[in-house]
């Protein structure tokens, strides 16, 4: 089920949010935020006024959050990016605390379906999904965890602020906090394609795009290819690092990046976020292949064997075309709406930048004067297939709050009391029901009186034959 409401209010806040991001290091296709529901009308008469207030509050609050706008300060840039992840950290911690609570109600048989949750949608054509399901609302704090996660990636990602004569550079630790996190939001999605999975399929066939399978695992292999990109700058920067670490880790992240290019255009997605989400991972993936094909032609560069040289050349002039075919997809990932500003070339894209043209301009003169075979040698070689070493691990949900524990307790005495014996007016016995010791004390009382007045009985029928 579904409704088209005006979406508009909702498209500013998003933009709004992307739009003071400034550059993106790493792409979030948009942010599915939550609507308000009647849950007063919806779960009343089934859960405690308390645990219902309780429940109402968190929610409210996530709400209230995402409503409030990330990035309202605009006269100090360092003051705009503190207070902008100050808010996002809030609407996690939001999320985090409303999780519990939720996780409760998702094991209440019937009642999980007892709520419309509403959602707004960002990669379906649907602006709106509603659906009577606690599953859904679950599935949806997970992707907007997943995607907070993202823009914390990015905000971490991004330059700080030069300092006086020297350029704005990320430093190691900041990239190490980035990969921390890209690792947590592809564990995050994890255990939503495994929530998925396991759910009855009329509900998949319901989710929005925003939450199929496919587009989740396609956020999945971003998120685990852009930490295996900042993985491929370390060993850049790492003097110890061989050609072979080099292509192995290029070659991985082309692996990641084309997974999640399959994934996507498996899915009908909207010409909004949609389209410039394909854009972003065929720009990263070109940027990929051309690392790829470089440290490939490096290491067959290396071996003393004319048809080997021939393939290096071939490899390095691959490289060069996809360097530049990443460097237009770039432009074009920039314009397509919603527009974000080009973001500057940073680490292992950087370097490779710079080396890529002259390292092939290089190889191709000497070839051509040396050995004469660049202009027999059109086949580019194939890229070693290497196996996927980076696994996202499923994300721990946190334990289901107390609060349930005291509810079902509740529930059951309440229900022990109306199974009680009336007495001549109809009230219920007020008589509080034993714990399991203390009726194993009464049974045994009660046995060893029976047995005394058995004996009793005994004793006078033998004085009165």
């Amino acid at each position: 089920m579904g409704c088209t409401l005006s979406r508009t209010q909702d498209e500013n806040r998003v933009e709004q949010v992307l739009a003071h991001l400034g550059d993106t290091f790493v792409f979030v296709p948009g942010l599915r935020l939550p609507k308000s529901v009647k849950l007063n009308t919806a779960l009343g008469g089934f859960m405690s006024n308390e645990l219902l207030e309780r429940f109402a509050i968190l929610r409210a609050r996530i709400i209230t959050v995402s409503a409030r706008g990330y990035f309202p300060a605009k006269s100090v840039k360092r003051k705009k990016q503190t207070h902008g992840r100050m808010n996002v950290l809030a609407l996690q911690k939001a999320l985090e605390d409303y999780l519990p609570l939720l996780q409760g109600l998702t094991e209440q048989g019937c009642y999980c379906s007892a709520v419309e949750f509403a959602w707004n949608n960002q990669e379906d054509e649907k602006e709106e999904t509603v659906l009577p399901s606690a599953n859904y609302e679950l599935l949806s704090v997970l992707h907007l965890l997943g995607m907070l996660l993202m823009l914390e990636a990015n905000r971490t990602l991004t330059p700080k602020s030069p300092e006086a004569g020297h350029p704005a550079k990320v430093s190691e630790e900041d990239k190490k906090e980035a990969i921390e996190t890209l690792l947590k939001s592809a564990r995050v999605l994890e255990r939503a394609i495994t929530i998925i999975d396991c759910e009855d399929p009329e509900l998949k066939t319901e989710l929005p795009m925003d939450l199929q399978i496919a587009v989740l695992k396609a956020l999945q292999m971003q998120a685990l290819g852009q930490v295996v990109e900042i993985q491929l700058g370390f060993a850049i920067e790492n003097v110890s690092a061989t050609l072979a670490v080099k292509r192995r880790l290029a070659c991985e992240e082309v692996g990641y990046w084309q997974q999640a290019l399959d994934n996507l255009t498996e899915v009908n997605l909207s010409d909004y976020w949609g389209k410039k989400h394909v854009l972003y991972l065929k720009w990263k993936s070109a940027e990929a292949k051309a690392a790829a094909y470089y440290y490939h032609g490096l290491i067959l560069d290396e071996r003393n064997e004319e048809k080997e040289h021939a393939n290096a050349t071939c490899s390095l002039k691959a490289a060069k075309r996809l360097l530049k075919d990443s460097l237009k997809l770039r432009e074009e990932f920039s314009a397509a709406a919603p527009p974000t500003r080009a973001p500057p070339l940073w680490g292992a894209a950087k370097y490779l930048g710079e080396k890529i043209p002259r390292d092939s301009h290089r190889r191709s003169f000497g070839t051509e004067d040396v050995h004469g075979l660049h202009k027999n040698s059109t086949r580019t070689p194939e890229l070693p297939n290497f196996a996927l070493s980076l696994k996202a691990e499923v994300y721990e949900l946190p334990p289901i709050d107390e609060a349930w524990l005291f509810e079902t307790a509740a529930k059951f005495d309440q229900q022990s009391v109306d199974e009680r014996p009336q007495d001549k007016l109809g009230s219920k016995i007020n008589k509080p029901l034993p714990t399991e010791d203390a009726w194993l004390r009464e049974t045994a009382s009660k046995f060893e009186q029976s047995m005394d007045e058995r004996t009793r009985n005994k004793s006078r029928s033998k004085m009165n034959p």
